[in-house]
């Protein structure tokens, strides 16, 4: 999945709420991940091979979910709120 991405591909963004593991899964895309990185114990954002954020995970989130460092921060924010869990700024 290489080509016509675009920061701007709304129709990738989405979550997913796994609640045995207490953890939410935020896509910004499609593409393939080539690495991940550990912003805190809580939150990994992984990236495809050109450096763009694919996507961000949050663990520990009935806790409530802190956005500092997280990519399309604004974007993340909203989602959440539709999705009705807690966000500290």
């Amino acid at each position: 999945m290489h080509g016509n991405h675009s920061r701007k591909d709304r129709d990738a963004l989405h979550l997913t709420y796994d609640q045995g593991a207490d953890a939410v899964y935020v896509y910004f895309s499609r593409n393939e991940i080539d690495h991940t990185d550990e912003i805190t114990d809580q939150i990994n954002v992984d990236y495809d091979a050109q450096g763009e954020p694919v996507g961000v995970e949050f663990l520990d989130v009935s806790d409530g979910i802190e956005l500092n460092d997280v990519p399309r921060r604004d974007d993340v924010a909203k989602l959440l709120d539709q999705g009705h869990f807690r966000v500290y700024a």
